[in-house]
Formats: structure tokens, sequence, C-alpha cells
């Protein structure tokens, strides 16, 4: 039987048995094999095979299992998503860049999207840092959509936080988060994009703090601020916000952001103490100890408030 026909017989039995639960590779011998209590090394073989056919063709991922990185567990794919993906797949071609993709699967799959964190932080600041990483958020129901369509074109995929799909052939990894129902209940999306002020909350609360800086020195002019404070309030990084507002202030010797706004900011300050970076880093600016105490903030990161200022005022 050609090896096509068998992959596909033994993707239909193994989605009537699983579905979309996880199965190690021993279920899949005993789906297979199922009046067999000793296998020979030529079964093992085969089903591995098997297995590695079904996720070459985008219709299954594996992952490590979180009580033994040694053992792998797998996971089909929803069929009718796969056959989307295919489709979307076969039209682009074998080369495409990821934002294409995405565009072309919304458009004509109708899967919707948003770009958030470092994807938002590069649009918002017209790429002044490269992205790696490109981290769309989606629907719970399209996610094995896309899973599929950036597996074929042999992009490393994240999910989650789990690795599905690890390749050194390029450089680029997606990563999806299947949280887009809750962020489209608080946040409008601009061409698919997490709105700025969200994504300047978001990287100040992931203490990825230049790119934070760089969304807001890039976009002060036309920047929504009381939906930034809000944002910040929302992602309990409001006191990182005002503390990096004067600081960027002092480090430029001027006002670069209107004293008012930082005053607003001040308002809204929490009592739990946010930190800034990482405690390992060794530079520490004694000079800023007053708006430390100020902004109930402990900041291990001033090289990027420096930088900031000599990239981008």
């Amino acid at each position: 039987m050609p090896m096509r026909v068998m992959r596909q017989r033994v993707y239909d039995r193994l989605w009537l048995s699983f579905h979309k639960d996880f199965f190690r590779f021993e279920d899949a011998v005993s789906m297979i094999y199922p009046e067999t209590k000793k296998f020979t090394q030529k079964q093992l073989k085969y089903v591995s095979k098997l297995l590695n056919e079904i996720e070459d063709n985008g219709y299954a991922v594996h992952k490590k299992a979180d009580y033994d990185q040694r053992v792998y567990l797998y996971r089909l794919l929803a069929p009718e998503k796969v056959t989307e993906a295919w489709a979307i797949y076969s039209f682009l071609g074998k080369r495409a860049f990821i934002d294409k993709i995405a565009e072309y699967a919304n458009k004509h799959a109708k899967w919707n999207y948003m770009s958030i964190k470092d994807s938002a932080v590069g649009f918002w600041t017209n790429y002044y840092r490269d992205v790696n990483i490109f981290h769309f958020s989606v629907s719970e129901d399209d996610l094995d959509g896309w899973i599929s369509l950036f597996k074929l074109f042999d992009y490393s995929t994240i999910v989650d936080g789990a690795v599905f799909h690890d390749t050194i052939s390029k450089a680029q990894s997606v990563h999806f988060h299947s949280d887009l129902k809750e962020r489209a209940e608080t946040e409008e999306k601009v061409d698919h994009m997490q709105p700025l002020h969200y994504t300047a909350a978001e990287s100040l609360a992931d203490n990825d703090l230049l790119g934070a800086l760089a969304v807001l020195l890039r976009n002060r002019e036309k920047i929504d601020w009381e939906k930034v404070i809000n944002a910040a309030t929302e992602y309990h990084a409001v006191n990182a916000l005002g503390f990096s507002l004067e600081a960027l202030n002092r480090e430029a010797g001027k006002e670069v952001f209107d004293s008012s706004i930082i005053e607003q900011i001040h308002r809204n300050i929490e009592k739990k103490t946010f930190t800034i970076g990482s405690r390992d880093e060794k530079y520490v600016r004694i000079d800023y100890r007053d708006m430390e105490r100020k902004w109930n903030v402990k900041c291990f990161q001033y090289s990027a408030f420096e930088k900031a200022i000599l990239d981008l005022v």
C-alpha cells in the first residue's frame, strides 16, 4: 500500500481514537497493532516513520512531556484546518514571509489574528529593532490551522509557551497565543496590530524596557495618554511607566514628556515595588535613587534609557 494512503488511514484511525488529545508513541503503536503484545523493531520503525510522515505533512505536532523531557507527546491537528492550511501553502509556494502568510490566511481562510509583543513593538517603532520571534494572538478555533500552516513553511513554532516545531533552517520563529477572544474584548486592533498603548504597557510588564521606551518615544505626539495610563494600571506597570518618563526627561536634560502627564501617572502609583531589569545586572545609577523612591521602583537597567535617548531623541 502506498505510504500516502497508509499515512492517511493511520491519521484517520488516530483521530477517531484521540482527536486533539495528546498521546504517546506507545499509544500509537498499540492502536496500529491492537492484537500485538510484544512489538518488533520493524513494527516500531514503521510506526515512527508513519508518525514522521503525518507530522511533516502538517497533520500533527509533538512536544516534550512536562513530567519527563525524554518523552514526546503527539497531538493531531484538525483535518478541516489542515486542508485550509495546505490550500494557502499551495497558493503562496514554499517561500513566503511571516506577515504575508498571516495576511493571506486572514483574507482567504478568515482566520483572525493580532500581532502582539515584539511584533507590535516593531510595527509601532518602524522596526527600530529586528523581530526574530513573531507573536500572534489567535482564536482557539483556528489554532490548528495556524500551527499546520507555519509547520508546512518550516518556521519554528511555539504555542502558548510550548515548542511544537523546531527547525534550524530559519532564524525567525512564530509564537502563537490562543487568547484572541480575551484580547479582542479590551483591545481595538489597528491593521491586526495590538494598540500602541497596550504594546507599551505589556512591554513594561514583560520587562522589555527598551521596547516600551521606543514605543512611547516614537509615538509621543499621537499617543492617547489616558489609554496608556489605564493599560499600564491594568498590567500593574504604572510605576514603571511614570519612572520611565521621568528618567527619559532627566537623561535628555529637557522635557521630552510633559510634566503634567507624569503628575497624572503618579496619582495612580501602586504600593507594590516594581523591579525593572534583573538584579544580576551590575549597572546602577546612584543619582536616580530619588526617583526610585518616588515611583516605588527598583531599576537595574539604566543603559536602556541612555540608548533610547541617543537613538530616538
